[in-house]
């Protein structure tokens, strides 16, 4: 039950299902709107700055790793376009309504390549069995996403900057 699957490195593992993958991908991405925007706990400014960088980074990051996989294994793939979309879901949740479109725009790209190089190099070189790759996805993108939210914070680059309702 513990430890890494019969065949893991030496054959490909490929999942199951395609199309239902997709479907969950679709399915978590339009929920996660309810999520990011419905933290605002009201409909105004905020809710709808973090439903567009929801959209916008989530967007960024599948045509990331989309990008990437093409220009790497020179094949893009239906999975690696489910991985980008929740590896961008996960990068822009700490940000949502705290950085500008500009810094959305960055956290999702950005997230796409680092998530793709933590699927396939990190993996290789932690020598770990993850069937979904979720800790790599969240915990390498993840970092990145909370590092870049205090960036693009500022309000020079887009962000609200401090907001404090005392």
């Amino acid at each position: 039950m513990v430890g890494k699957r019969v065949g893991f490195g030496r054959e490909a593992m490929s999942p199951h299902n395609l199309p239902m993958t997709m479907i969950g991908a679709s399915l978590l991405w339009v929920g996660w709107f309810g999520f990011n925007a419905g933290s605002a706990l009201e409909a105004n400014n905020s809710a709808a700055l973090a439903f567009m960088n929801t959209f916008l980074a989530t967007a960024c990051a599948v045509l990331a790793w989309t990008f990437g996989e093409w220009f790497f294994k020179s094949k893009p793939s239906m999975l690696g376009a489910a991985s980008g979309a929740v590896a961008g879901l996960v990068a822009i949740t700490p940000a949502a309504g705290n950085v500008g479109i500009p810094g959305a725009f960055v956290i999702g790209h950005r997230r796409g390549f680092v998530c793709l190089w933590g699927v396939n190099q990190l993996k290789r070189m932690l020598g770990a069995d993850d069937s979904l790759e979720r800790v790599r996805c969240t915990r390498v993108g993840g970092i990145l996403g909370a590092l870049l939210t205090g960036i693009f914070c500022d309000p020079s680059l887009g962000g609200p900057g401090f907001v404090a309702d005392w």
